[in-house]
């Protein structure tokens, strides 16, 4: 945790699974409320075509 004048200024959460590793840089202020809106949401990204150029080249 990063902080500056006594507030939260960034974090870095991790979480381990056996074949799985997810890092998260967040960087900014923000308070436990919004953190918890986040943690509840049901979000969900398909980066399986990340990276991926259009038209098939």
């Amino acid at each position: 945790m990063q902080s500056q004048g006594g507030k939260t200024t960034g974090f870095l959460p991790i979480a381990a699974e056996e074949k799985e590793l997810t890092v998260v840089h967040v960087a900014g202020t923000t308070d436990v409320a919004s953190l918890q809106e986040v943690v509840k949401s049901t979000i969900a990204y398909d980066l399986s075509t990340a990276g991926a150029k259009e038209g098939g080249h």
